[in-house]
């Protein structure tokens, strides 16, 4: 899923985004980017049952379906989270013991999942990721920077989504001019 460049770095707290799943698909790696730090990344998915209230208020009605705390290496981590359409997912993610975050521009962030349009809002816990199970989220409307955390997605929908649409439509196109030039070869040799 694309993600601006960085714009800033913040440390303190850890920040991430959040956004309502266009899709069914499986989040199959997730890591902050080494633009503002370098340190042991620490990383969370987390399925929220509300959208997160506006800051300085919280919830804690979200459950966390994966957590990485204090890894070293600066690899992308695997994993196989799978996310149903209209599931609001929140994407948590800060680098070294200061909770070192690679700010984004401006959410809410347009972008797209799996060719699917998508809305990236600021996501923001007041605590330390690498030492502190993910706890009290909240967002923020914007315009606020948002931490970038990448992640990598499969989708798990057996309807292919329009760019797959378009290479078989161009495939069936390919196939159908091959067989109408065979049965032209083949025209022309029979009456020969």
């Amino acid at each position: 899923m694309p993600l601006p460049p960085q714009s800033s770095t913040y440390t303190g707290q850890t920040r991430g985004y959040w956004f309502t799943a266009p899709s069914d698909f499986e989040i199959t790696s997730i890591g902050v980017p080494t633009d503002a730090s370098t340190d042991n990344q620490s990383v969370a998915i987390i399925t929220l049952n509300v959208p997160p209230p506006d800051f300085s208020l919280s919830t804690l009605d979200y459950t966390v379906e994966f957590l990485a705390q204090d890894v070293p290496g600066v690899a992308p981590i695997s994993v196989n989270v799978p996310i149903t359409a209209g599931t609001m997912v929140g994407i948590l993610g800060s680098r070294g013991a200061n909770s070192i975050n690679s700010y984004g521009t401006p959410s809410p962030y347009n972008t797209t999942l799996l060719g699917n349009p998508v809305s990236l809002s600021r996501l923001l816990m007041q605590n330390d990721l690498q030492t502190v199970f993910p706890f009290a989220v909240s967002g923020e409307p914007g315009p606020f920077d948002f931490g970038r955390v990448n992640i990598t997605v499969a989708s798990l929908n057996s309807v292919p989504t329009l760019s797959e649409w378009s290479l078989i439509i161009c495939g069936l196109i390919m196939l159908s001019i091959g067989v109408v030039v065979l049965k032209q070869r083949y025209r022309s040799t029979k009456l020969a």
